[in-house]
């Protein structure tokens, strides 16, 4: 059975996200449908350690997608999206 989740990027995501070339964006937002359907097991996505531990990071080439899974309202939220450089930095 595979629970369907509803993706929600913050408010501070959708303005980082203006970083992003348009062609990075567009393979952002297609990896990102991954996440509907969330598992931790999906490739190339880790748990964050130090961190609260619903914190996870999505790999897509040079870029991080950083996101927090509500399993009670079945919410996944963007928290931040980026090249991996700086992504890191404001957790």
């Amino acid at each position: 059975m595979v629970l369907s989740y509803e993706v929600r990027l913050t408010s501070k995501c959708q303005k980082n996200i203006k970083k992003l070339s348009r062609v990075d964006l567009e393979r952002c937002l297609a990896k990102i449908k991954v996440l509907e359907s969330f598992s931790p097991k999906t490739t190339n996505v880790k748990k964050l350690q130090g961190i609260d531990s619903k914190v996870y990071r999505l790999r897509i080439g040079n870029i991080r997608v950083i996101f927090e899974v509500d399993s009670t309202t079945k919410i996944v939220w963007i928290l931040e999206m980026g090249y991996r450089g700086g992504v890191y930095d404001d957790l």
